[in-house]
Order: structure tokens, then C-alpha cells, then sequence
């Protein structure tokens, strides 16, 4: 029976990380990669318990056999959970503004990378595009053209 750090971890990684595949191109590879992933989750559970007794003002623990003691309720499970999600969005937006990121590529609509780095964001209708062009002292900016604009001509 898998203890209670490894149920918790495992429910995140289906719950709230099922778009995370990573690059597997095989079976085994992927499911190397998702014990992977779930022992890093279970880890960080296992490591920042304290973190959620400070916030809650509660004191619960890690037995030898990593279950939860006291065994943590639904509410617990949902504040650990959310600590867990909040650090690891912080570290991969840290990695996509660093342009180190692969999680999205872009055959996902969601973006497109040259060279590891983001050219354009897109969500829904809103469409971010970095300019690769360094202005010179002196030079102006050309605003991008409107639909209204584009439609006059």
C-alpha cells in the first residue's frame, strides 16, 4: 500500500500536472520520467510540511513509513497541494523567462522558441510578440499597426 506522501504526490501529478509529459519518446522513457517527477513531488511534500503547519498554525509530521501524522484531512491535503503548485509555476516561469524552458514548444499554439528563446506568447485572442531588434540612440519605435489600420488600407 503506497504511504500517504506517495498518494498525495501522485494525486497532483494526475489532478493538477497531467499536460506534463516532458520529451519521452518511449513508454519506458515516460514512465521513468513520471517516477521521476513523482519522487520530486514527494519530496518536496515530505520536505515543506513545516511550511503548511506555520501558515495553519498546526503540527503535523512524517512518520518512518512517510505517512502523515496526524493523517492530514481534505483541507490539508488542498493547502500542501497549493504550496507545491505555487513553488514549482514559480520555478518554471523562472526557467521560461530565463528562455531555458521546454515545456511548451511551438507546435502547441501556445508559444514559439528560437534558439531556447520565446518569440511569441499566445493565449486565446491576446498575442505577445518580442521584437529581436536593438534601437539605437536617436531611433523611434513604429507602433504595430491596428485592425482598423490594416482594414484602411
Amino acid at each position: 500500500m503506497p504511504s500517504d506522501i506517495d498518494s498525495l504526490a501522485e494525486d497532483i501529478i494526475n489532478i493538477e500536472l497531467d499536460y506534463v509529459t516532458g520529451s519521452a519518446a518511449s513508454w519506458d522513457e515516460a514512465t521513468a520520467q513520471r517516477a521521476s517527477l513523482k519522487s520530486t513531488v514527494s519530496g518536496y511534500l515530505a520536505t515543506n510540511l513545516g511550511q503548511m503547519n506555520v501558515l495553519i498554525n498546526s503540527q503535523f509530521g512524517v512518520d518512518e513509513h512517510s505517512n502523515f501524522c496526524p493523517a492530514l484531512k481534505l483541507e490539508e491535503k488542498a493547502i500542501l497541494t497549493q504550496l507545491y503548485l505555487k513553488d514549482y509555476y514559480t520555478k518554471e516561469s523562472r526557467k521560461t523567462t530565463l528562455g531555458i524552458s521546454s515545456s511548451f514548444s511551438s507546435s502547441t499554439g501556445g508559444s514559439s522558441t528560437e534558439g531556447g528563446e520565446w518569440t511569441s506568447i499566445q493565449e486565446g485572442d491576446t498575442v505577445v510578440i518580442k521584437g529581436n531588434e536593438r534601437l539605437r540612440p536617436g531611433q523611434k519605435v513604429k507602433p504595430i499597426p491596428t485592425n482598423k489600420e490594416i482594414e484602411g488600407e
